[in-house]
């Protein structure tokens, strides 16, 4: 409970005072940046501790990380006192606004927490991966961090997301074990938190409303109550593959009460992530992942995809200032304050880096599309937007430079997806909830264009059928004709409907926006503009799924429709959060499709609380939010021998241990528990981060000597590592065949430190150890 306080303290603090000083950027936006100034927050101030850090001029210690806060604490009072007076009187002004945010944050974290507290326990899929990356970063003595599951290098990972946790780990003094869960709760309510400033910005874009120069009010036509329904929405809701689980579990419900969610299948809520199956003509049916985020917070993943959705957030509202500046020159801030873009956009890269080029691209769009509005023609705006694109694009990598050049990567080009298409039925599971109102909007459009400019339907039509026909030319050009032909069979074993349905989409929405682009300004449409551009973006990522991949060791579209559905997810989410709005003021022959779309939504928020009854047991048990106290109960050996290695570890110790088994989290426990590195953690992981099997298969075949090797060899391979610790474990008995005779060898050359059970811990002798 305490631990919980101090992290929501400490990010509430920092979200504060970190407000007035990004807030001349955001002054000209409803809500002027304060939705955005926690995650923002916690960016700037884990960047300013990793930069020196990484370029060796500071350590990577608590007393630095003070230092750097308060170095911002500062910043941020001298900012506050100089806007002081503009402060209290938007405050005044938009006391609803300030408190549901802080009530939003406070609320969906404390609930989140104590869901976790219910389901600690760190110990399947990557979750141990993860705490891994997260000990490492905080047991290594200076940055850029080790690796801990491969020792002698440095994290190969975009580990941004670890690094925040981390820093509010040593800022509040909670364990990591606690700080891992802390992590995902605060990561949801940023999350939500973020989601509502955004869906209040566009709303009130699209109500015709702009705020006075320095001073806005939220007007009244922006409905509160609806924008924290459907920012909860977006987060918790889950896709309609949920629905089909319904039927069961209200019957088990109704035969045993809310007790069957609990004691029913287990992991039921596993299957709407796996809605779309692969199949070729070879008959093999590799797996697509389709998640989304209610289902990651259930699955509990301290994963980069999951943590960057509260910067993605950020991005977006960045966006809407780009397009602001673009029609306004003059709600242009200082200079000083153009750096925090590329900081904020380019973490991204850091955090997830899949989601860079989306939101850096569309905050390009934006502010191009600003300046085409303002009505300037010619080589001027062209100038402008060049510029802009070079500044955002070339200091997004900049800054974040010394990250990029220690990173490796599994990448091995594009590939063409024609060898599965994705059916229709397949294809509205997991967007079906957020098409229906977008469907609504888009009739809304397609009678306005019918009423006001019938001609736009001859280059909807156009363009539908050359969206339609260009994976067609893509696989041709690319693939060859036999890639093609396959191409077509798949498609007519799927059905074109998918591909018609975004062909439509993509065509309706873009001629929608273009028209606006030139239609003379006016504040309504400027909402309804930068709304189609989200729109289209999160169409465009799974139109784009069904002609090419990312290619990668899997060599399938898994990972490419994984990453682009989980932005286009939020993308959606909100474009359909903001046609629901939109319809209900259309009138009451659009209110029903409204309240028809809203309801759909409503049930498949069933799915959070169900799937959160099922994996955490029915929320029976002893709460707690260490993640790794189940270990003194499952393994009271290796928690005594992982308490050991915490109390007497220095900060250049490397250990030894067997290679582990991926998502097997009773492997590599020590290191995983610890952050002390070790020769090699789990080999299939280290393969996907690096892209290097050679190096993985040597540092397997080099620990398996050292646990079959005798004498003198003995010590020269542990000191090849640098090893100062060697672990013998059920795994390392298993997995080499190790016999009692092998154990007492290693007691003979070894000196032994702990003895517990099958548990052994041994410290290698070497110059200058005790």
């Amino acid at each position: 409970m305490l631990d919980g306080l101090r992290w929501w303290l400490a990010i509430s603090a920092l979200g504060w005072i970190t407000w007035p000083i990004v807030r001349p950027i955001f002054r000209h936006t409803p809500g002027q940046g304060l939705a955005h100034a926690r995650a923002i927050a916690l960016v700037c101030v884990s960047y300013a501790f990793w930069l020196p850090g990484v370029l060796g001029l500071i350590p990577n210690t608590t007393g630095w990380l003070w230092v750097v806060v308060g170095g911002w604490a500062l910043l941020g009072i001298g900012c506050a006192i100089r806007q002081r007076g503009e402060l209290t009187r938007w405050l005044r002004a938009n006391w609803r606004h300030a408190l549901a945010i802080e009530l939003l944050f406070a609320l969906t974290m404390g609930l989140y927490a104590w869901h976790r507290a219910y389901d600690p326990a760190i110990t399947h899929t990557e979750q141990p991966m993860d705490l891994a990356l997260l000990n490492g970063i905080l047991a290594s003595p200076r940055l850029p961090p080790r690796d801990p599951w491969l020792s002698g290098f440095a994290i190969s990972y975009y580990y941004l997301g670890h690094f925040v946790v981390a820093a509010l780990v040593r800022l509040t003094g909670v364990p990591s074990g606690v700080g891992y869960n802390l992590g995902l709760a605060h990561t949801l309510a940023l999350f939500v938190v973020g989601l509502y400033g955004t869906l209040t910005t566009l709303c009130a874009l699209f109500a015709g409303q702009r705020p006075a120069p320095r001073v806005g009010r939220l007007g009244a036509r922006v409905s509160h109550p609806r924008l924290i329904l459907g920012a909860i929405c977006v987060a918790l809701v889950g896709n309609l593959a949920t629905l089909v689980e319904l039927p069961a579990l209200a019957s088990g419900v109704l035969r045993s009460g809310m007790r069957y969610l609990a004691q029913g299948e287990r992991w039921w809520w596993w299957r709407a992530s796996r809605v779309i199956q692969d199949h070729n003509l070879l008959g093999r049916n590799p797996t697509v992942i389709t998640e989304f985020p209610a289902f990651s917070l259930i699955l509990g993943d301290l994963h980069p995809h999951v943590m960057a959705l509260p910067y993605t957030l950020v991005a977006l509202g960045l966006a809407v200032v780009l397009y602001t500046w673009g029609q306004h020159p003059e709600a242009r801030p200082a200079r000083r304050s153009l750096l925090l873009l590329p900081l904020l956009i380019g973490a991204l890269g850091f955090l997830n880096s899949w989601d860079l080029p989306t939101y850096l691209g569309l905050a390009l769009v934006a502010y191009a599309a600003g300046r085409w509005r303002r009505g300037d023609r010619g080589m001027p705006p062209i100038r402008d937007i060049a510029l802009m694109a070079g500044y955002l694009g070339g200091a997004s990598l900049l800054l974040y430079l010394p990250f990029y050049l220690g990173l490796q990567s599994q990448v091995q080009g594009i590939g063409l997806a024609y060898y599965a298409k994705t059916s229709l039925d397949e294809f509205l599971l997991v967007w079906g909830g957020f098409l229906l109102p977008l469907l609504g909007d888009a009739a809304l459009s397609g009678r306005r264009m019918a009423r006001v400019v019938p001609r736009l339907w001859r280059k909807v039509v156009a363009l539908g059928l050359a969206l339609f026909l260009l994976p067609w030319i893509v696989t041709g050009a690319l693939g060859g004709l036999g890639r093609l032909l396959i191409g077509v069979l798949m498609l007519i074993q799927a059905g074109p409907w998918v591909l018609l349905l975004q062909s439509g989409l993509l065509a309706l929405f873009f001629v929608d926006a273009w028209d606006t682009l030139r239609q003379p300004k006016d504040v309504k449409s400027e909402g309804r503009l930068f709304v189609r551009l989200l729109v289209l973006t999160g169409l465009a990522l799974t139109y784009v799924v069904e002609i090419v991949y990312l290619r990668d060791l899997f060599d399938t579209r898994m990972n490419t429709v994984f990453k682009f559905s989980y932005q286009a997810w939020v993308l959606l989410g909100i474009g359909a959060m903001v046609a629901l709005e939109r319809l209900w003021r259309a009138g009451r022959a659009w209110r029903g499709l409204s309240m028809a779309s809203a309801a759909l939504l409503a049930v498949c928020l069933y799915y959070p609380v169900a799937a959160g009854m099922n994996k955490a047991d029915g929320y029976r048990g002893q709460p707690t939010l260490d993640g790794t106290a189940y270990l003194e109960a499952v393994a009271p050996e290796a928690h005594r021998l992982v308490l050991w290695l915490r109390e007497h570890a220095q900060p250049e110790d490397v250990l030894v241990e067997a290679p582990g088994a991926s998502y097997d989290a009773s492997t590599n426990r020590f290191s995983t528990l610890t952050g002390i590195p070790t020769a090699l953690g789990w080999p299939g992981h280290q393969v996907q981060w690096r892209g290097d099997e050679r190096l993985v298969r040597e540092r397997q075949a080099l620990v398996e000597a050292i646990f079959t090797a005798e004498g003198d060899r003995l010590l020269a391979l542990l000191q090849e590592v640098d090893a100062t610790y060697l672990v013998v474990d059920p795994h390392a008995i298993a997995l080499y065949d190790l016999t009692q005779e092998r154990i007492e060898a290693f007691d003979a050359m070894l000196a032994l430190r702990l003895a517990e059970g099958p548990y052994r811990l041994y410290r290698v002798p070497g110059p200058q150890r005790p």
